[in-house]
């Protein structure tokens, strides 16, 4: 595939309607090289956003309080407040590998079936090389309204088929639906490893802070919220066939 100068809406995978596009990117400056200046800064602040995501999952502070630890389900998780955001992080394991997981995971028509939290999720727009900017409206959770969000997504594979993402909130402002209230990603963010003893199967580890905008929120909605969204994770797992089945050719 050729890669030409673009503008900055970025068609280069109109294909791809509702997932992403994948790439093995080892060299960002040349891989963004011809594109505009306004979609390199977006490269730069993607750059800082997915270091963000690395700090703050391998974040050391103490006060972090389970959420989830089911063997069945593979999953692992924990959740706190930290600076006036709930964050939630954990670990779960799949059973078909890090790359049709990941597909499946941003794909936009699975998410619902793996995440309560989500009523919808689409692609915007692709913006370029692995980075594409996202819209998703939540379902009410407990006494808390819909949300919506504009976010980006960036992501890369390694060589070894690791796949690693950093979602945040879009620098560009979308105009607020009546009746729902606009959510932020400050970074939110997960790791997927090919497992060492079999590289058909993997591991995810993830990381979400997310402000529902929603002043004194109670700590059990935030906990239902959290532990909704750890179960989405290791949910993946379960809607891969389906996925395989429809998007085989992918």
């Amino acid at each position: 595939m050729s890669h030409q100068p673009h503008g900055d809406i970025y068609q280069e995978y109109p294909k791809y309607e509702n997932c992403c596009f994948n790439e093995k990117v080892n060299d960002w400056e040349q891989r963004i090289a011809n594109y505009t200046p306004a979609i390199k800064a977006r490269y730069q602040y993607a750059f800082k956003k997915m270091q963000e995501f690395s700090d703050a999952y391998h974040d050391k502070s103490t006060g972090w309080v389970s959420v989830a630890n089911d063997k069945k389900a593979k999953l692992t998780a924990e959740w706190k407040m930290q600076d006036g955001l709930p964050c939630m992080r954990g670990k779960c394991f799949m059973d078909h590998d890090s790359i049709t997981v990941f597909r499946a995971y941003v794909n936009s028509e699975m998410t619902p079936k793996y995440d309560p939290t989500i009523n919808c999720r689409k692609v915007v727009k692709h913006l370029g090389a692995n980075l594409t900017q996202v819209y998703a409206r939540s379902n009410r959770i407990v006494v808390v309204s819909p949300r919506d969000f504009y976010f980006d997504v960036f992501y890369n594979i390694m060589e070894n088929n690791t796949v690693i993402v950093a979602m945040y909130d879009s620098q560009e402002e979308y105009p607020v639906e009546n009746g729902i209230v606009r959510g932020s990603f400050p970074v939110s963010g997960l790791i997927i490893r090919p497992l060492p003893e079999n590289k058909n199967k993997c591991s995810i580890e993830f990381f979400v802070a997310c402000d529902f905008k929603m002043p004194n929120i109670p700590s059990f909605v935030v906990q239902v919220a959290m532990k909704q969204e750890a179960y989405a994770f290791a949910k993946v797992n379960k809607i891969i066939p389906e996925y395989k089945k429809k998007y085989a050719s992918d």
